[in-house]
């Protein structure tokens, strides 16, 4: 028998009991996938022989250092890391890596029969990363830079090409998550360059989409639930000129076609550029443990904060990123919030509060409106799923009392003095206690997951938005 806990959404194994032999983990938990095993989590146990679950991501550093029984492991395709020593000084003499493997630690394999192996596989891995990739040679550029390719020169394009590949080789070696990698954002209709060099002229190019990435188009995530990155080949006829990577939303389908291309020669070097326009089947990852993250916006203000790190941008110019991508979001959601239906305290809290702001009488405007602002900003930095969501809509409470200490009014009076209650859509005044029964009635209602929808395909494209016009802040600097 195992032990494990729940860290964020998804199970993590912790040990087993002493007299545990044979272990086979299970792909979920109490409804949780099984995504990683703990750090020092089977030190020195008595198991001989364990089978990993296909959910499995990550096995952690020392996870299993020191079971001098254990002999047989079996990998599932889905396992991305194996940490440093994670299997040093077992018994193994023998195993089968998974395809999906990115990532293997220092010594994991330390005093293993099966060290050599690991130490080719390791080898191997290292030469399929960099497979087709020529550094130096192959980068992206906004499409806002198309009407000045003049300026764009061959070491601007090797420069560049060289920090996107760095991006990726620190991304793919786990230096630097997800969320902070700067790789080109792309959305569906997004225009965008590839740029690259090439010492002899190119003809009938186009782009492949890897089978790496084929095989995560439609497939949930738990470590990058909504946005994934999609990996490329550029080919010209049999030549693969070399592979891409942008960060595009959670999709079912994605393809890229060129739709134009300009080259010119440069000291005998010819500079190709080709205008792409991505076509992405992007309908969210129909997972209701991640969804109604209207702070989707934060993941373009990661990319933003990578470059300031870097000084590809100022500070000045990042405090403007943040501040509109923060403004935009909170925005969005209260626009969301507006529209849903179903929630009598939510529309409630709203009809007070626009009636206090509008009542010349009224002397606390400013201690309102920035409770507001920041019960608006708190539910946008923590909104994740529709259980936070609907966490946020009937659980106003605190609002209300706040509103009527600002107000000095009592609800009875707040009645009386705008003709607002707590009510059905039929003006039948309700008690607090009765919102149990409208929560649940609104979390069956899928008006609300469709409104949603449209607001999903609303934030993709403001974010589409912003990033063409922040990427060129990049090149005017």
């Amino acid at each position: 028998m195992v032990d494990y806990k729940i860290e964020g959404k998804i199970a993590v194994i912790t040990g087993c009991s002493d007299d545990e032999k044979e272990i086979n983990i299970p792909e979920e938990i109490d409804g949780y996938p099984v995504g990683k095993i703990e750090a020092n989590s089977f030190n020195d146990s008595k198991i001989k022989k364990i089978t990993f679950p296909k959910s499995l991501k990550v096995i952690g550093s020392y996870a299993f250092a020191g079971c001098k029984n254990l002999k047989e492991v079996y990998f599932s395709e889905g396992l991305e890391a194996i940490e440093d020593w994670a299997f040093i000084s077992c018994d193994i003499d023998d195993v089968a890596l998974p395809t999906t493997i990115k990532i293997i630690g220092e010594n994991a394999f330390m005093g293993n029969m099966v060290k050599n192996k690991i130490d080719d596989f390791i080898i191997n891995l290292n030469k399929s990363r960099n497979r087709g990739i020529k550094s130096g040679t192959l980068t992206i550029f906004p499409i806002g830079l198309f009407d000045s390719l003049d300026n764009i020169t061959g070491s601007i394009i090797i420069e560049r090409s060289k920090y996107h590949a760095n991006q990726i080789d620190s991304y793919d070696n786990g230096t630097i998550d997800f969320s902070n990698l700067d790789i080109p954002f792309v959305f569906d209709d997004s225009e965008f360059i590839i740029a690259f060099t090439s010492k002899t002229e190119r003809s009938d190019l186009r782009i492949d989409i890897t089978p790496e990435t084929r095989k995560k188009l439609g497939v949930y995530d738990i470590d990058n639930p909504d946005f994934f990155d999609v990996r490329f080949h550029v080919l010209s006829g049999n030549d693969r000129i070399g592979e891409l990577v942008v960060k595009t939303p959670y999709c079912e389908d994605a393809s890229f076609s060129i739709i134009e291309v300009l080259n010119s020669n440069e000291n005998n070097q010819y500079n190709y550029f080709l205008r792409v326009k991505a076509d992405l089947s992007c309908f969210g990852n129909d997972n209701p443990n991640s969804q109604f993250k209207f702070n989707l916006f934060d993941e373009l203000k990661m990319k933003f904060n990578t470059q300031l790190k870097r000084q590809l941008i100022t500070k000045d110019v990042y405090d403007e990123i943040e501040s509109r991508l923060d403004e935009t979001g909170i925005d969005t959601l209260k626009s969301y919030i507006e529209q849903v239906i179903g929630c009598p305290i939510l529309n409630y809290v709203n009809q007070v509060y626009h009636a206090l702001m509008e009542d010349s009488e009224f002397e606390n405007k400013d201690n309102l409106e920035k409770y507001f602002n920041n019960l608006y900003k708190k539910a946008y930095a923590t909104l994740g799923s529709f259980e936070s969501l609907v966490e946020f809509i009937f659980n106003q409470e605190k609002t209300i009392l706040y509103i009527t200490r600002q107000s000095g009014l009592a609800l009875d009076e707040i009645k009386d003095k705008y003709g607002i209650y707590l009510s059905d859509d039929d003006g039948n005044e309700l008690s607090l206690t009765d919102m149990k029964a409208y929560q649940e009635v609104f979390v069956e209602n899928e008006f609300n997951f469709e409104i949603y929808g449209d607001f999903l395909n609303y934030i993709y494209q403001m974010m589409s938005n912003f990033n063409n016009e922040f990427s060129m802040r990049t090149f005017q600097e």
